[in-house]
């Protein structure tokens, strides 16, 4: 897939980039919903949780894994959104762990939490990051960048002339060479198109895993 960059970006993810950027890493354990006495089924019940999408190679996401979802981001983040977003970031996270573990995306060096909530929220992320390191960007973009905001690439940005001419013109040698910011503005551009590549990820995969929501 390869993108050509206008002026207008898609803001940063927080959804995802904060809860999992941040709170994995200080490595909040979270108890497993199931193993608390108090919210625990009543001996004997048979009764399972609620299916609430399902798809091929085993996949399945359940109202017990939205609440559990819910119940780490009310108790770990002031992130707070409608139920019908969170079930669909759940399938999303589900989807995106499965694929990180498929694709076999951690090394066995790699540390993650052993709680599954934080754990599969770690595995989303890796993988997400995944798709925006192989998003492939055409050379164009990144030029066009540079030459669109001069500004933000000056040789001496205090000299005064910037200061003296109300508009003043910025020839090509007032600036820093072009390869040597190139990978700074590639990693800048890459960034304000994560919220559009999880977008297309999540709609890769539900399609590849053939999930039916219920």
């Amino acid at each position: 897939m390869s993108l050509r960059l206008t002026r207008t970006f898609v803001p940063h993810s927080l959804f995802v980039a904060l809860p999992v950027v941040i709170l994995i890493s200080l490595g909040f354990s979270v108890s497993v919903w199931a193993s608390d006495p108090s919210t625990a089924s009543p001996q004997g019940s048979s009764s399972e949780p609620t299916v609430i999408a399902e798809g091929k190679h085993g996949f399945r996401v359940t109202e017990k894994d939205v609440q559990e979802l819910i119940d780490f981001f009310k108790t770990y983040t002031i992130f707070d959104t409608t139920e019908k977003e969170y079930r669909r970031y759940t399938v999303q996270t589900f989807l995106f762990a499965k694929e990180a573990e498929r694709l076999g995306l951690v090394s066995e060096t790699e540390a993650l939490p052993e709680d599954p909530v934080p754990r599969r929220l770690a595995l989303a992320n890796i993988y997400l990051e995944h798709r925006l390191k192989n998003l492939k960007l055409e050379p164009e973009a990144v030029l066009s960048y540079y030459r669109a905001f001069p500004e933000r690439y000056l040789k001496d940005p205090t000299d005064k002339k910037w200061e003296t001419q109300p508009r003043p013109l910025i020839e090509e040698s007032d600036l820093l060479p072009f390869d040597q910011v190139a990978p700074q503005i590639e990693a800048f551009i890459r960034g304000q198109l994560r919220k559009r590549v999880e977008l297309w990820a999540y709609e890769d995969l539900l399609s590849a895993y053939q999930v039916a929501m219920k």
